[in-house]
């Protein structure tokens, strides 16, 4: 499968998440706990690349 095109589907289905947040006035928690997901994940690849940096 192209990538663009999981790229595309992720961010169809965010726009589609932030429009039901926004809809029902929850945009604010919404975009508080996307921001910790996408901290989760900079934090666990940046681990992951030390790790294979160090092992290297």
């Amino acid at each position: 499968m192209n990538w663009y095109l999981i790229g595309a589907f992720l961010t169809a289905g965010l726009v589609l998440m932030a429009r039901s947040a926004w809809i029902q006035g929850e945009l604010d928690k919404f975009l508080k706990a996307l921001a910790l997901v996408l901290l989760l994940l900079a934090s666990l690849s940046g681990f992951v690349a030390g790790w294979i940096w160090l092992n290297s």
